[in-house]
């Protein structure tokens, strides 16, 4: 086993024991000289990655090695690196970023070069917070339509209810309205609806290809069972996607990816963040009822949320934020150095090197975070955030490519959790356990169940 040649070679690689092609020795040596001496790091894509992740962001000062099948990968996990990385434009990374290329296009998630810097530079004012304003009442007219939707499955029976079906369904339905106009409403379809069944089956087949190493090389891959089942479920998307743009420069092709990228990134990331913001004002009473009173203050007896309401939800504000540090949404994300990078250490990493940006693991790095399994939203008021190391919080990345629809999802979780907030009460459900499930995007093994009780 190449593992057995490292240990005896170098002994500082943390990696999956599976065999490598002999080529990308030198970039592995290369790594492995970075990183402390420590214990294997396997990839089980479950919760106990994340754990490991965050104990050896702790242990090897946010930097260690491991491998994917046959690609050698390091991890970042402390801001002085992160800062480094992320001030650059440096591509996805070539594992995770290829395998979901042929669903969402060469969109802003996985170009690089030219083409991303001009699409970057072409979509940013769609962004722009002019443009962000009426998008308010289409994210509150939504979450209404949800609310009313869990009250009519509540007076039948109560139940808990799963928070990513019901979240999915409700993002995936802002994103139509606010991208295309489209009226109506997907969230009566339930998971039946063709884009939400191919979106969680294209997912899980997906995260099958970092599963079974082999699946990551193209032409093993595209001959499986897997493979097969992955072109019908494409033909969903572009039949709902293909509708008419002026493109702003872009052509037809590059508008249609970019469509595909926005409706994953902006429904299935947003969705997870919402639903663990949800479980988190449930299991901490005392913050949901703060959140309620100042919902309450703003709002009044309104129904809706009103764009100038945004500016008001301060500590509503301070909990989305913290459960963003405590589950972000996607726990990792990737870059794959173009040239060789040399850290504010001193340290050199080499050309072709995928770099893994553990997002997760910076944000529970007690180094960073005191006591940071605890669920606390005042790390974020003004006096606890101030000193703090700018890139020790990166739920959106950070740099030129950040996530360009990070104040969209802002807006949109404000505005959805004032709405539920303002209607209903939380409570965890303690008949089932939580395990943590890191797919594309964090979510959890067998749902998230919470209580849901409507305040008349």
């Amino acid at each position: 086993m190449w593992a057995t040649q490292i240990r005896s070679n170098a002994a500082k690689a943390s990696i999956s024991c599976i065999s490598v092609n002999t080529q990308n020795n030198r970039y592995l040596s290369a790594c492995a000289r970075l990183a402390d001496d420590h214990e294997y790091l396997p990839v089980t894509f479950d919760e106990r990655h994340l754990k490991k992740q965050a104990r050896w962001s702790e242990l090897f000062d946010g930097l260690f090695s491991y491998c994917i099948g046959l690609y050698v990968c390091m991890e970042l996990s402390h801001p002085s690196p992160l800062s480094k990385l992320l001030s650059t434009a440096e591509p996805k990374d070539r594992i995770s970023y290829r395998t979901i290329k042929p669903w969402i296009g060469d969109g802003l998630l996985v170009s690089s070069g030219e083409k991303w810097a001009r699409n970057r530079r072409l979509l940013t004012p769609a962004f722009h917070f002019d443009v962000l304003k009426p998008y308010v009442g289409i994210f509150s007219s939504t979450a209404n339509i949800m609310a009313d939707k869990w009250r009519k499955i509540l007076s039948k029976n109560d139940e808990p209810l799963e928070m990513f079906q019901h979240v999915s369904l409700m993002t995936l339905d802002s994103l139509l309205k606010c991208i295309f106009g489209q009226t109506g409403s997907v969230q009566n379809e339930g998971r039946d609806g063709s884009y939400i069944r191919s979106v969680y089956q294209l997912t899980e087949l997906v995260m099958k290809r970092f599963q079974f190493f082999p699946y990551l090389i193209d032409w093993i891959y595209y001959f499986t069972p897997s493979a097969l089942q992955v072109s019908p479920m494409l033909q969903h998307c572009p039949r709902i996607l293909a509708l008419d743009s002026d493109g702003r420069g872009l052509t037809d092709e590059e508008i249609q990816h970019e469509v595909d990228t926005f409706m994953f990134e902006g429904h299935d990331t947003t969705a997870s963040g919402l639903s663990w913001c949800l479980y988190n004002l449930a299991r901490h009473p005392e913050y949901q009822d703060r959140c309620r009173k100042e919902v309450m203050d703003v709002m009044g007896d309104r129904s809706d949320v009103e764009w100038d309401d945004m500016s008001k939800l301060t500590f509503l504000t301070m909990c989305i934020k913290e459960s963003l540090r405590l589950h972000p949404a996607v726990p990792n994300i990737g870059r794959s150095l173009t040239k060789p990078m040399t850290f504010p250490d001193g340290r050199t990493v080499p050309a072709e090197t995928d770099l893994g940006i553990a997002i997760y693991g910076c944000h529970h790095n007690s180094a960073l975070w005191e006591n940071p399994e605890q669920y606390d939203p005042e790390r974020f008021n003004a006096e606890n955030s101030k000193d703090r190391p700018p890139h020790s919080f990166i739920p959106f990345s950070a740099g030129p490519r950040n996530c360009i629809g990070q104040h969209f999802a802002m807006h949109e979780m404000r505005s959805v959790l004032a709405v539920c907030l303002k209607n209903f009460q939380l409570r965890i459900d303690d008949t089932r356990i939580l395990e943590l499930l890191p797919q594309l995007v964090l979510k959890a093994k067998g749902g998230l169940w919470l209580k849901v009780t409507p305040i008349e």
